[in-house]
């Protein structure tokens, strides 16, 4: 009799939990309020230290406007869906995406929102891969934020906050795919907005299916049957989020009327060979090594050396995993493990590898954020070890742990002189470029007959400083793989006339496209010398001409 007493008190505290669990669902600050509770210490301090090191380590662009040839052709734009460098290069969500707080290129905001995104991004990471130390947390946090990738992105002022959007939506694929009940519809969603922004962030996707398979082969539940399935549900999810974004912009090309361009082989984003798939491979792998185990990225052996230090600690740890954990006493296992380690260039670097055919297009720094990644791998093994004590001296445990924790930190700290010298390089040639505009401005007012209504040609202008102002300064060129923070030969008309009138208030009306022909096709504007050689300013046919080169360079 007690013991149905008991049961019947069992049953009725089970219902009045469900009912209230139920009541709790549709209660939204209850909901809230659980989905909090679920954040970590670890979580915490990763969103904190992220912040905080992203303030400090970009704080230079944050606090001063900069220009290149972007930046200065998209002066209070809204980036319309027919601009270039938006639908036409498959981008069809940058326009949202840009405007969704402001169309002004304010770099103090844009720097607030991108911090935002990226380290809740870092969140998102550490929570996925379950790294349980505070501190690694922390210290992936930063390498994160500090990637060099970044300053190419903020260089691109108008955009910056679009292309961390792209990456939060990438990192918010993989996470829901791991932790949401419909995984691969919530994942292919987010993946399909993000490619909508910028299509080479599928590789951070990538990379989280790919840790997240790494991490189940380290699980004490590992079995085949769940590995496959994971396997087939990461596949099913980025299949899925690629073609929806591929039917998006399909409908969009054909509502707009715009073709594909070529840049990076947009045109045929759809096209593989075997050729193509396997130089793909092959340039996965070069450009991982490249990064880590060269100078071409990291500038300086240092960081070289650090790396190659990271890389031996982290091979001690995969021997500790193998040979000491029981769980792993499964050869089944333990071969899945090491193929996957074989392929881990491939899974934090996919960027190459989809481009295929299309990779000697060129794979530029930011494309391959991906590669931040590895440093994920790392905590996670060192996380790992730490959980399960596989190292049985303790001594021995703290000297790796130090050793593993000074070479990303060396890192970090290599990572942030290289941004900052990438922004110095950007106010320098910012202060270059402004200059030359304004004195041109200040020549266009000396022509005689010059007034506001006369039409101004600024011809062949992509290579704004031509050979006459060839001053070449070493410490600038020695910053390579970052493009955005140079002198690149992009500059437009529109982008000279929107810095005049919006900066200079000078009033600039440009020809017709008739009236350009038409001057192009004159002797008189052949015979011109280039500026600012005396005469490189002139009047043709009623049209002010500011003669920049001879030809167009692209």
């Amino acid at each position: 009799m007690e013991r149905f007493i008991n049961d019947k008190r069992k049953i009725f505290y089970l219902k009045a939990v469900g009912e209230d669990y139920m009541k709790k669902e549709w209660n939204i600050s209850t909901y809230i309020t659980d989905k909090c509770n679920h954040i970590t210490d670890v979580m915490k301090y990763t969103f904190i230290a992220t912040m905080a090191i992203g303030l400090i380590a970009h704080f230079y662009v944050f606090s001063n406007k900069f220009m290149n040839y972007f930046e200065m052709g998209n002066i209070l734009t809204t980036m319309a869906i027919t601009k270039g460098d938006t639908l036409s290069f498959g981008r069809w969500f940058v326009p949202t995406a840009t405007n969704l707080f402001t169309k002004y290129s304010i770099p103090s905001v844009t720097g607030f929102i991108t911090l935002l995104y990226l380290s809740i991004a870092a969140v998102l990471i550490v929570d996925l891969l379950g790294i349980k130390s505070k501190l690694y947390g922390c210290l992936f946090g930063a390498a994160w934020i500090t990637f060099p990738g970044l300053a190419c992105i903020y260089s691109f002022g108008v955009n910056a906050d679009a292309f961390c959007l792209s990456l939060l939506l990438a990192v918010a694929a993989g996470y829901a795919l791991e932790k949401c009940k419909y995984g691969i519809v919530m994942g292919s969603i987010f993946l399909c907005f993000s490619l909508g922004i910028y299509q080479p962030y599928m590789s951070i996707t990538i990379a989280l299916v790919f840790l997240g398979l790494l991490r189940n082969v380290l699980s004490e539940e590992f079995c085949y049957k769940n590995f496959c399935k994971k396997f087939l549900k990461g596949i099913g999810m980025l299949a899925l989020g690629f073609s929806l974004y591929y039917a998006v912009l399909q409908v969009m090309l054909a509502i707009v009327d715009v073709t594909l361009s070529g840049y990076h082989g947009v045109d045929s984003m759809t096209s593989f060979t075997l050729k193509g798939i396997a130089k793909g491979l092959v340039y996965t792998y070069i450009y991982f090594f490249q990064y880590f185990f060269t100078t071409a990225y990291l500038y300086t052996w240092t960081r070289v050396v650090g790396n190659i230090i990271a890389g031996i600690l982290f091979f001690i740890l995969l021997q500790r995993i193998i040979k000491k954990n029981k769980e792993l006493s499964n050869k089944f296992q333990t071969s899945i493990l090491m193929i996957l380690v074989i392929f881990i260039p491939l899974g934090v670097n996919a960027a190459p590898f989809l481009m295929a055919d299309r990779v000697g297009n060129g794979v530029d720094r930011y494309m391959i954020f991906a590669m931040m990644f590895l440093w994920a791998v790392f905590f996670m093994a060192l996380d790992y070890v730490k959980e399960k004590e596989l190292f049985g001296n303790q001594n021995l445990h703290s000297i790796i742990n130090i050793l593993s924790c000074g070479v990303v930190i060396i890192g970090i700290l290599g990572s942030y002189l290289i941004c900052n010298q990438a922004y110095y390089r950007m106010e320098a040639n910012t202060q270059a470029t402004t200059t030359l505009i304004e004195h041109i401005a200040v020549k266009i007012e000396e022509i005689p007959g010059w007034n506001k209504d006369k039409p101004i040609y600024f011809a062949n202008c992509e290579t704004l400083f031509n050979s006459n102002y060839e001053v070449i300064i070493p410490e600038f060129e020695e910053l390579e793989f970052m493009p955005g923070t140079g002198l690149f030969p992009y500059y437009s008309e529109n982008a000279i006339a929107r810095y005049m009138k919006v900066y200079l208030h000078f009033p600039v009306e440009l020809p017709t496209s008739q009236q350009k022909e038409d001057i192009l096709l004159l002797d008189e504007f052949d015979t011109m010398p280039i500026y600012p050689t005396e005469g490189s300013i002139s009047f043709i046919n009623g049209v002010i001409v500011v003669k920049f080169n001879e030809t167009e360079t692209n």
